[in-house]
């Protein structure tokens, strides 16, 4: 019996807990594998999934040393309950590379002596990006310390390699496993007539939408969609875009000024807010097209989610959607950075509505064929096994 203790302390808090327990689910459905979610007091427990909500009170507006003094019992608590379970690997997610994900690397390895693997979900933490600050991170406290690797793009892990070598860990113990990042269980029943779902995020029902989803970072480039939105209002003076996701790191005010500096306030509605799972099929069924114009991105959740819901989408050409997206077949491509192609891709996209209507199903045909959580959980079984036998190996030959 693989046992598998995924320590993720986000959980529903960044909206990771759809991914926490598509991860889950997909061990579980295995033969002779357990999985146990460790993770933070605010996500909701799931019946059916053995989830433990021990990372409590560590968001919020709290003290911070007092919330990081929790956040530390919380992983000394969930070491010791996977420790007590007697689990084969504890499974890490790294969405940054700071003194709190190394703690939580070096309690599981050296302390606890498991073996660990991460995922790692940004190659290069996009604070760097809010930062100006253009050197790149050191990964070999962490890398070191790792006995595999995942990452969700093929791009990833080419990145990955560019910027630790191969001297570290070998490219065989990175392994490139899709993001299991949909609600599963509206896959098949995920459609909401345009109309309801514009009545119920109170949008216009006679105007052309696109949407911009998501955290807002500088690296996602809504500063090129702003640009490319006032060439496409000469044209289509009656679209709509509308922003919806919280800022990260980032100053809003500059996206103010281009919005004031284009005169689109007709064209642009606002909801600089955190999105509820529960509202995320609205906004996906109401609009006509979702714009990623990413700079640089290692996995767009975001994108797998909307084409999950047959959503158009217009991104950029960049690394992991090309993994994603063949150009005017199953989403439109413009080159990145670029805000003249973007705004001719916009019209061209919205040209044609049959056509518009026909990339957003294959879209979807897509998600369903590359995502199925069986397959999904087959890989990652696959891969800790390889990586304990590698371990057993190594220690058998020490001895």
């Amino acid at each position: 019996m693989c046992k598998i203790a995924i320590l993720e302390p986000i959980g529903a808090h960044g909206g990771n807990d759809i991914y926490d327990y598509n991860l889950v689910n997909s061990l579980c459905i295995q033969d002779a594998t357990e999985a146990t979610l460790y993770t933070c007091d605010i996500t909701k427990p799931k019946k059916g999934y053995n989830v433990k909500l021990l990372y409590k009170s560590i968001y919020g507006n709290d003290n911070k040393f007092f919330r990081a003094i929790r956040y530390f019992k919380g992983t000394f608590i969930s070491l010791l309950d996977a420790k007590k379970n007697k689990a084969n690997i504890i499974h890490l997610h790294f969405f940054g590379f700071n003194s709190l994900e190394y703690t939580n690397l070096y309690m599981a390895k050296k302390i606890f002596g498991f073996t660990v693997i991460g995922t790692i979900h940004d190659v290069e933490s996009f604070e760097k990006y809010a930062k100006n600050d253009t050197t790149k991170h050191d990964y070999r406290k962490f890398i070191s310390l790792l006995s595999g690797i995942v990452v969700h793009t093929d791009y990833a892990k080419k990145e990955l390699i560019n910027n630790i070598g191969t001297k570290l860990i070998s490219p065989k113990k990175i392994k490139t496993i899709y993001a299991c990042d949909l609600d599963y269980t509206t896959l098949n029943n995920n459609q909401i007539e345009m109309s309801k779902a514009r009545e119920k995020l109170n949008l216009p029902l006679d105007r052309e939408i696109l949407l911009f989803f998501g955290q807002i970072k500088k690296v996602k480039g809504l500063n090129i969609l702003l640009e490319a939105l006032a060439e496409v209002c000469i044209e289509a003076p009656e679209i709509l875009l509308v922003i919806a996701g919280k800022v990260w790191k980032d100053d809003f005010s500059e996206y103010e000024k281009l919005i004031q500096k284009h005169s689109l306030q007709n064209n642009i509605d606002l909801r600089i807010s955190f999105v509820a799972n529960d509202d995320v099929p609205y906004y996906f069924n109401a609009v006509n097209a979702i714009v990623l114009p990413y700079q640089k991105i290692y996995n767009s959740g975001v994108l797998i989610r909307a084409m999950s819901f047959a959503t158009p989408i217009i991104a950029s050409d960049f690394g992991p959607f090309k993994e994603f997206i063949d150009n005017n077949e199953n989403g439109f491509l413009f080159k990145t950075g670029n805000k003249k192609d973007l705004a001719v891709t916009i019209l061209n996209a919205l040209q044609n509505k049959d056509k518009l209507l026909h990339i957003g199903k294959k879209g979807k045909t897509t998600i369903e064929q590359k995502f199925s959580l069986i397959e999904i959980g087959q890989q990652y079984c696959e891969f800790y096994n390889e990586v304990l036998g590698e371990e057993k190996m190594l220690n058998d030959n020490k001895k």
